[in-house]
């Protein structure tokens, strides 16, 4: 069950305005991209790509179609170029539950005053000796992703906290998060992030046949293809360090 939440009237109106959404973008942006598709013989049928998708892809350009447009191409080619960084898409089986012994990746369920969604990565302490390796990490943290692309609402941007070690004070962190976001350890409402970890594995495992349909809408792009210079993502991010 998704538990993402989105935000109130109120801020969806503001977070709007911010993302440049006027009224009737939304759909023709959507068309434009559903265009590009049927015109590139390597991305996927535009029938295929749901609108909730699409428009997360328009609202992290925040409205610029030609950032859009190359967004999506780079989704679909890199997933296609780097297959083995999407094969696995569980979080209960080997090799990433290994990952989830020593790092936890837990985006909050509540967005932030000004409609941000907070990420946490923690690196869970005196954690048991682990085979994993950095790639290993990426793909879970990459699943996670997906599975939240799913359930993701209105937003107006990214918030991530790297935890490696955290002070026994914690009110710095409530200096730039609202209580109500935060888990409970941390001086906040939210349920912990052990739970919250559980919570999201669970979830994955819940969306495994959607996350297995995501790769194949890419399978279909020839690495030649690929364009390394077009990738990355737009939008707002801030991110806090704590060490």
């Amino acid at each position: 069950m998704a538990f993402l939440q989105g935000p109130s009237p109120k801020q969806e109106e503001m977070i709007k305005q911010e993302l440049n959404e006027l009224p009737g973008e939304m759909e023709r942006g959507i068309r434009d991209l559903r265009s590009m598709c049927a015109a590139n013989p390597y991305l996927p049928n535009p029938d295929a790509l749901d609108t909730h998708l699409l428009s997360l892809f328009l609202r992290g350009c925040r409205m610029d179609f030609e950032r859009a447009r190359k967004k999506l191409e780079t989704f679909c080619y890199s997933r296609s170029r780097y297959r083995d960084l999407f094969e696995h898409r569980s979080l209960l089986e080997p090799p990433l539950n290994d990952v989830c012994k020593f790092l936890d990746i837990v985006p909050l369920p509540k967005v932030t005053d000004e409609g941000l969604r907070v990420t946490i990565f923690r690196m869970r302490p005196n954690y048991p000796e682990s085979s994993s390796d950095i790639a290993t990490a990426a793909r879970a943290i990459l699943l996670i992703s997906d599975a939240r692309m799913h359930d993701e609402t209105l937003i107006a941007g990214d918030a991530f906290i790297w935890e490696y070690y955290l002070h026994s004070k914690t009110e710095e962190l409530l200096d730039h998060f609202p209580s109500r976001v935060l888990p409970v350890e941390w001086g906040g409402e939210e349920d912990s992030i052990e739970v919250l970890a559980k919570k999201w594995r669970r979830r994955v495992e819940d969306l495994r046949e959607y996350l297995r349909h995501l790769n194949e809408l890419c399978e279909v792009t020839p690495d030649d293809v690929y364009e390394n210079n077009i990738y990355g993502a737009v939008g707002s991010f801030r991110k806090l360090d704590i060490d």
